[in-house]
């Protein structure tokens, strides 16, 4: 039998709630919550979280009557609030030990014992993440309530991220979870519908469309990012993705490319401002690699975004169809505008690990080929 037991942690928490309503026309809501976690020192443990919203149902007004016979609803609302996050491992505040099964002690090693060693890098400073969101919207029923339109638009901002910060190895253990910068994500979002029947006939479609910029803000180090890990495509490939302020989270960082080189001559008319040759070790067949920075050499300064995983536009459509009791659903959903890596290998670069069959559409000769080295 395996097992093991929960997490060691306790929430608490108060929250309060005042609602308005005048005439089912102005509307108002108020709200207060204080959450205190344990996965904080005793300094750090509480936050406080507002958040306030209101409503205005316009088609209530007596001058909208004019239009009453093809308007049903309209409603124009605003909010503005903010949320706490604490998912993060107990006791980051604590130099706590760890009891571990595997250390070999003496110069046999030839038994395994239990060992103990501090597990984690303790940050007592470390607190609350919070979300602030302003949302502006409406929503509009016409016809008889069969069209329906609704419009967002939102900016939230994550301050004092709460991430994991890269350590040095050889610190000897666990990084410690730091508050390490915000994050902005701002947008809108369109949902339009109809609903209608024919008798005992019904039917029904939906659409969903949005749209999110998303950029990080501000990273809690002099750097300005947190770099993402090795060995993500294959092993022995270089960091693939990073958060780095005034960028998307998460954007693809790396080399461009400006196509193979398909003969000796274009290697040797490679070459910078001052003449010198960039990439003069090349053979035909080679990524042209884009120099950015007008030196002699490709090296890390030359990486730049080349993809970013975030897509611009996300969507979804439904369809509904119904008679005398029978129902029929169909629901898709997608995203537009992002961009995937791809590997063309299996991770570990062992020979009998093949490559993907785009491999075949690789450059043999000039001409062949100018994206597949």
């Amino acid at each position: 039998l395996y097992g093991s037991p929960w997490e060691q942690g306790r929430l608490l928490s108060f929250f309060g709630r005042i609602n308005y309503d005048y005439k089912e026309k102005y509307m108002a809501t108020v709200v207060m919550r204080a959450d205190a976690s344990s996965n904080f020192a005793p300094n750090k443990r509480w936050g406080y979280f507002p958040s306030v919203s209101a409503g205005w149902v316009v088609s209530n007004e007596s001058f909208m009557e004019d239009v009453s016979s093809w308007l049903d609803f309209f409603k124009l609302r605003a909010s503005w609030g903010q949320n706490g996050n604490q998912a993060i491992s107990p006791f980051q505040y604590l130099s706590t030990i760890a009891f571990d099964t595997g250390y070999f002690p003496g110069l046999e090693k030839t038994n395994w014992t239990t060992a103990a060693y501090p597990n984690i890098m303790a940050n007592p400073d470390v607190t609350w993440e919070t979300s602030e969101q302003t949302d502006i919207g409406f929503d509009s029923r016409f016809f008889n309530s069969r069209f329906g339109f609704t419009f967002d638009w939102y900016n939230k901002t994550t301050k004092d991220w709460l991430v994991q910060a890269p350590i040095l190895g050889i610190m000897g253990t666990g990084a410690p979870y730091i508050n390490g910068g915000d994050v902005r994500n701002r947008g809108w979002e369109v949902a339009l519908s109809w609903r209608d029947n024919i008798r005992d006939f019904s039917y029904g479609a939906s659409l969903n469309f949005a749209h999110n910029d998303n950029e990080v803000l501000r990273i809690a180090n002099s750097e300005g990012i947190i770099h993402g890990p090795s060995n993500i495509l294959a092993n022995g490939t270089a960091e693939l993705y990073r958060a780095e302020e005034g960028f998307p989270l998460g954007y693809f960082w790396g080399y461009k490319t400006g196509g193979v080189f398909q003969n000796q001559q274009q290697i040797d008319n490679y070459v910078n401002s001052k003449g010198e040759k960039i990439m003069p070790d090349a053979v035909p067949g080679d990524l042209i690699f884009v120099n950015q920075n007008d030196d002699n050499v490709i090296d890390d300064g030359d990486k730049i975004m080349i993809g970013d995983p975030n897509p611009d536009f996300i969507f979804s459509f439904s369809f509904n169809l119904g008679y005398k009791g029978f129902d029929l659903n169909m629901t898709s959903n997608g995203v537009l505008g992002n961009q995937i890596a791809k590997s063309y290998r299996r991770f570990a670069d062992r020979p009998h690990e093949n490559y993907t069959k785009d491999i075949l559409g690789r450059w043999h000769g000039e001409g062949t080929s100018n994206t597949i080295p």
